[in-house]
């Protein structure tokens, strides 16, 4: 985050550990939700795990692969940091 400079689009970052819950776990995305305050419809989720995009997708998330791993997915796909950071708009 910090090497790519992604920190400055970011102002809360969700450590599974101190919620007490992990991805694929709805309860993880909703409680990020309740943190930032904001609907599904206006976030994004970014992961290298398609299981993890759909959840956030069947909630309503627009899901961002990260695809790292070569993966299948018929979604919005990102291959760096770089191109993620385009995306965002910087």
């Amino acid at each position: 985050m910090k090497y790519y400079q992604l920190d400055k689009y970011f102002k809360y970052k969700i450590v599974s550990g101190d919620v007490k819950c992990r991805k694929p776990e709805k309860k993880i995305y909703e409680l990020t939700l309740e943190k930032i305050k904001k609907c599904p419809a206006e976030c994004l989720f970014v992961d290298n795990s398609v299981k993890n995009l759909d959840v956030a997708g069947e909630m309503g998330i627009q899901p961002i692969l990260f695809n790292r791993d070569k993966e299948n997915y018929a979604g919005t796909i990102i291959n760096s940091f770089s191109e993620l950071a385009e995306l965002l708009g910087s």
